[in-house]
Formats: C-alpha cells, structure tokens, sequence
C-alpha cells in the first residue's frame, strides 16, 4: 500500500476506531496508528516490545507477556475490522 493509499486509509469511521482502541487500551494513539499502518501495509504483525512501547501505563514483566498478546490481539482485530470497512 502506498503512502497515499494509507492517506485514504483512515477514514473518520477508522480514526474512531483508533480512538476507541487507543482509550480503552491506554496506548499512544499515534504509535498505535503507525503499527497499524505497519499491518495494512506489510501484514507484518507487531513484535511484543512495540506493544510495551506504545502503553501508556506499563506493565510489570510478570505481566508484559500476557498483556502484550492480548493488545496485539486487539489491534489486529481492529485492523481487520477496518480493513472490512468500505
């Protein structure tokens, strides 16, 4: 996907979605936007240390390991979401 392709890619309807995720998570609305981007464009799924990165509050490293997958796991769903979005 080109840069002006993901220009078009967010939509108002995708940047609420980005909110929601961004707010109920805690993260950093536009590093999360970038791996997002990141997925769109190169179906390259988040390393474990992005997702530390773009939390707001981090966790403890008894808790990164869950925590990390479960946001992964939210982000792409939510990428999938938007993908599906006209």
């Amino acid at each position: 996907m080109t840069n002006s392709n993901l220009i078009d890619f967010w939509t108002s309807i995708r940047v609420e979605k980005l909110k929601d995720l961004a707010n109920f998570w805690g993260l950093d609305e536009n590093k999360t936007k970038d791996i997002i981007e990141k997925i769109v464009a190169y179906d390259k799924k988040p390393l474990r240390n992005e997702i530390i990165e773009i939390m707001k509050n981090k966790p403890s490293l008894m808790e990164r390991a869950k925590k990390g997958e479960q946001i992964t796991k939210a982000i792409i769903s939510t990428t999938d979401e938007m993908l599906k979005i006209k």
